[in-house]
């Protein structure tokens, strides 16, 4: 099992700490969690600024069914608090699940297969006249070359 932790100024307004674990279940399951929390600002001195709290959690399990197959489920969710007190709320928050499948034929290729569906509620959207429930569902492919 691999579980880093992290801490991080970015020399300007946002700080933040992150840990994770990864752990090889078998030679078949991976599983992998994530959290990052932090505070964020921009502006110029002097004048308005945005000031948010921010964190993020994800969980995944991936499953090598093959040596050229791999599934994984992922769920997440996110938080963004507004602390600046201007007239638009930006608070957010949300969550959402993955399920993606990719194929390796060789050594060169990848194809896949994503679906995402995520939730999300925005604190501006009734300022803009807007359902704050916001979200949806979208599907991607990919075919992907590896160079070597």
């Amino acid at each position: 099992m691999i579980a880093p932790c992290t801490a991080a100024n970015t020399r300007g307004d946002t700080q933040f700490w992150q840990v994770g674990a990864d752990w090889t279940v078998s030679e078949q399951w991976t599983l992998a969690a994530e959290h990052l929390q932090g505070r964020s600002g921009m502006g110029l001195p002097g004048a308005a600024r945005v000031d948010i709290d921010f964190d993020t959690t994800y969980l995944l399990a991936s499953w090598l069914w093959r040596p050229e197959w791999r599934a994984s489920l992922r769920a997440e969710q996110f938080r963004i608090v507004d602390r600046d007190g201007l007239l638009e709320n930006n608070s957010d928050r949300g969550d959402g699940v993955t399920a993606s499948l990719f194929w390796l034929p060789n050594e060169h290729w990848r194809l896949g297969i994503e679906w995402q569906d995520l939730d999300s509620r925005h604190g501006a959207s009734p300022l803009l006249g807007i359902n704050s429930d916001t979200g949806g569902d979208v599907v991607r492919a990919e075919v992907r070359y590896l160079f070597p």
